[in-house]
């Protein structure tokens, strides 16, 4: 049972192994097909008690829609992990036996739906640049995706903040669109090495969306 209390209210499951049909009040609302993935239940929600039911459908049935190509190889018992978005060890290997499991592996959660919100975000690193100094520079590819709420997008901007001990980097762009893409650098990054091969340096990042300064 799951109480709704405001319209804007919506269910988000962190994670669901693997294939499952979601009903709300005895109505199909999402199917879910990947264990990787987050899901988030949007509905016609009735104000109080509504009834929601996740069933959960067999990994092995469901793999039979699969037909891998002839060329594909695997162990005899792992060709349902072929095609199928679950942790592959879970159908036989070196570090663990066969337990294709299935059920809510993460926790469910009632959030509230903003007007303006971030949907998707990703960071990567294009090249790394070794300069005369000795020190090097990380040439970085930023993407977002956003729902936006006011008319002009360019009343929006993204910021980016990232900090690894005395290496830190900050910028603020403008949106043109509620999805953006754009290229900066950061001096004298800070590299992460293999084990025993230097240090393995991780930046914290923040990314925040703002309209106007909120």
């Amino acid at each position: 049972k799951v109480n709704i209390e405001k319209t804007n209210q919506y269910l988000h499951f962190d994670g669901i192994d693997t294939f499952s049909d979601i009903y709300v009040n005895g109505v199909l609302v999402k199917s879910t097909d990947n264990m990787h993935l987050a899901y988030d239940v949007e509905t016609e929600w009735i104000m109080g008690e509504n009834e929601v039911v996740v069933h959960i459908k067999p990994t092995m049935l469901e793999a039979r829609a699969f037909t891998p190509p002839a060329v594909c190889f695997a162990q005899k018992y792992n060709y349902p992990s072929l095609y199928v978005r679950k942790a592959s060890h879970m159908f036989g290997w070196d570090i663990m036996p066969r337990i294709v499991s299935a059920g809510l592996w993460k926790g469910v959660t009632i959030c509230e739906k903003k007007s303006d919100k971030i949907n998707e975000v990703y960071l990567a690193t294009n090249k790394i640049e070794k300069q005369t100094d000795g020190t090097n520079v990380a040439h970085m590819r930023f993407y977002i995706n956003t729902e936006l709420s006011g008319v002009f997008s360019q009343e929006y901007s993204v910021k980016i903040e990232g900090r690894c001990r005395d290496s830190c980097f900050a910028m603020e762009q403008k949106l043109w669109h509620n999805t953006h893409a754009f290229k900066f650098s950061i001096p004298n990054c800070k590299l992460w090495w293999p084990k025993h091969t230097g240090e393995s340096s991780l930046y914290d990042v923040s990314i925040a969306l703002m309209k106007g300064e909120e």
